[in-house]
């Protein structure tokens, strides 16, 4: 997968942005907050100018990495004593705001532009649509061999001293919308300013960049959304989570991926809790962790959410345990966790299950299943049962449990479930069929469950199950 990303990225000596569709505007979330639209401003061909880096100091989306600089980067600043009516090009003229200092950025003839924040707290929603490139915003983005989108980077002092607190205007604390491209490095980021906002939040094509020394603090919803198809959040270096949300990561139709490149050291101060999951995905959206990715320190709540045909990928390791939590996480209908699905299984019966004995005893089925979304199961059991005594018959019951599966011919054990089903033979030895399905429910997320038949003869004879086939489903969610 990263080899993928970076192949689209660069291509040849030129940057090459990928064609994501059609173009479409809106504000995300509700509000429209503080709202930058580069989507009127003209710059030269970037191949022209554009420094690539070296092998040593690549350069990706036209931000090279050591140093986080290009030479064809415009640079302007802010500052907690800057003043908005001031130009924005030096440390000394800096702006207030960050969205006044990138329209006055937008403006210049630059291939990306570095937005400088000084250190201080900063209390702002920055929402940046469309790209440095004019054009790119009106149509889909071709082929890439005449259009080279550029990067705006929110560069702060030091995630030490460096805070951007997002305010009550947006559901986003720094927004990416209509195939801007935004990078952000060395700051903490705080995503509780009103009750829907997310700290980082790709749409409509956006995409954001994580580069070194980010500090995600707390988030009333998530500390990183994507949503749409074609938007993109990744990280390529190293960052701290010091606060909690409802999930840390949710790709709802978008992609989220750490790259482990050049760093990938997920660090996690003070326990923090995620009440939903720490990644969640659904609607086709997708949360990828490459090879390289680790993590530091613990969080509570659940690992992960998985629904409506979300994906979720963990190079490093498939273990459910893996990701940060204090509880495996959970499916719904569609959900996919490194290739596992909901809960489902079927078995039966190699040899026919027969006793002469009045008493239930156990089949031997063994089927165990782990709930994970809903805990409740549906149950069909396909049988055909017979007796060797005419007017007799058979008796059983689904039955389950957790830990050890019971043998066949074991001592009844385990929980029955109603109704009894039974089967009375007209002649010796008649075959008939005797299938049922039940629904359990209120089962434990991710405990084992075997599923087995304790079965019985009515009076006498010998009561014999043939065919035993037991199908047992998660449902619901």
């Amino acid at each position: 997968m990263r080899k993928t990303l970076i192949s689209a990225l660069l291509v040849g000596t030129a940057l090459i942005f990928p064609a994501f569709g059609q173009n479409r505007s809106q504000s995300p979330g509700s509000g429209n907050g503080a709202n930058t639209s580069l989507s009127n401003t003209v710059l030269p061909d970037a191949r022209t100018n554009l420094g690539l880096g070296t092998a040593s100091s690549p350069t990706f989306a036209g931000v090279k990495l050591s140093g986080i600089v290009s030479r064809s980067t415009h640079h302007v600043y802010v500052a907690t004593t800057g003043n908005d009516s001031s130009d924005c090009l030096t440390a000394g003229t800096a702006c207030a705001t960050i969205t006044h200092a990138v329209s006055i950025g937008a403006s210049t003839a630059a291939t990306t532009l570095e937005v400088d924040l000084a250190a201080g707290a900063y209390t702002e929603s920055v929402f940046i649509s469309g790209n440095l490139i004019g054009a790119i915003n009106s149509a889909p983005i071709p082929n890439g061999t005449n259009v080279q989108p550029g990067q705006v980077m929110l560069a702060g002092a030091g995630s030490a001293s460096t805070t951007l607190n997002g305010n009550a205007s947006n559901c986003g604390v720094i927004v990416s919308s209509n195939y801007a491209i935004v990078g952000v490095r060395a700051m903490t980021l705080n995503g509780n300013g009103n009750a829907c906002q997310s700290t980082l939040f790709a749409q409509i094509n956006g995409i954001i960049n994580i580069y070194d020394d980010v500090n995600f603090g707390p988030a009333s919803v998530e500390q990183i959304h994507i949503e749409n198809s074609g938007s993109q959040v990744q990280a390529w270096y190293s960052y701290t989570i010091s606060g909690g949300a409802v999930r840390h990561i949710n790709a709802s139709n978008g992609l989220f991926i750490h790259s482990a490149f050049p760093s990938g050291v997920i660090t996690l101060t003070g326990t923090p809790n995620f009440s939903d999951a720490f990644a969640s995905a659904s609607e086709n959206g997708t949360v990828q962790f490459n090879t390289g990715v680790t993590f530091s320190g613990a969080a509570t709540g659940k690992r992960f959410h998985v629904y409506r045909n979300g994906v979720i990928r963990t190079d490093p390791s498939t273990s459910l345990s893996w990701l940060p939590g204090s509880t495996v996480g959970y499916w719904e209908t569609g959900g996919i966790y490194n290739n596992i699905g909901n809960a489902q299984n079927v078995t039966g019966l190699t040899n026919p299950a027969v006793t002469t004995s009045t008493t239930l005893k156990m089949a031997g089925i063994s089927e165990q299943i782990v709930p994970r979304s809903t805990g409740t199961l549906q149950i069909n059991v396909g049988a055909t049962c017979q007796n060797s005594t005419s007017g007799d018959g058979i008796l059983y019951y689904i039955a389950y449990g957790t830990g050890t599966p019971p043998a066949a011919g074991a001592a009844q054990t385990g929980t029955l479930v109603n109704p009894q089903v039974t089967a009375t033979v007209a002649a010796a030895n008649q075959y008939i069929p005797c299938s049922t399905s039940v629904v359990l429910s209120g089962l434990t997320f991710n405990t084992s469950y075997w599923i087995d038949i304790a079965y019985a003869a009515f009076v006498g004879g010998t009561a014999t199950l043939y065919a035993v086939n037991v199908s047992a489903v998660e449902i619901g969610g």
